[in-house]
């Protein structure tokens, strides 16, 4: 009784949490990679839900396009497929069912992969992440440096150009003879924690 559960489970995890993740591991990426594991646990398992579906119209439209089918020519087989799985009649399941459901799988990946990246594209490319708090990446730090701050809605007014290097000035949690130290220099590199809050070093 216990194995139709296990099955649904199964199915549910590998065609819309799996995809969902993949979209969201291509999507922060970059100096965005830390993001990819923050966060409460169920709203992170509620976007990768979501995000799976989206990829899962996808995949469905994109395949319907090139092989012609829809959703009525194909639900009497799925539906077969599927209850031949969580009734545990394994003998009723094919080799093309195996080789069908292994096609989907990976194109839908593939699909999430590509979503993933054409989204991170884009709204880089497009500074919609500068420009729109709710396309904002957390890590604050990287918009500080590389002077996409400025297209925020708080620095629209400041005049706009291109960041050739970054200068900053670097008071240390340590003192010298009473007072603080600060260094300055150029910005070659830098690493957060896992809170991107957090600046962890500056090279």
């Amino acid at each position: 009784m216990e194995f139709p559960v296990s099955a649904t489970s199964v199915i549910f995890v590998v065609l819309l949490i799996v995809p969902g993740v993949v979209l969201k591991r291509f999507y922060f990426q970059g100096h965005f990679t830390k993001e990819f594991g923050i966060g409460i646990f169920a709203d992170r398992l509620i976007t990768s839900i979501f995000l799976g579906i989206l990829v899962q119209i996808v995949s469905f439209l994109l395949l319907g396009k090139i092989y012609g089918f829809t959703f009525e020519t194909i639900k009497k087989p799925a539906t077969m497929a599927y209850e031949s799985v969580t009734t545990a009649k394994f003998h009723e399941v094919t080799s093309q069912h195996l080789w069908v459901a292994f096609g989907y799988l990976i194109t839908s990946l593939v699909v999430a992969a590509t979503l993933g990246q054409v989204a991170h594209l884009l709204v880089r490319a497009l500074r919609l992440d500068s420009r729109f708090s709710l396309l904002r990446f957390n890590n604050q730090w990287y918009y500080f440096f590389r002077g996409d701050i400025i297209y925020s809605k708080n620095f629209r007014s400041l005049p706009k150009g291109k960041v050739i290097e970054t200068y900053v000035d670097i008071i240390l949690n340590m003192e010298e003879g009473g007072k603080h130290k600060m260094v300055s220099g150029f910005l070659s590199d830098y690493s957060i924690r896992q809170r991107p809050a957090n600046l962890r070093r500056s090279f």
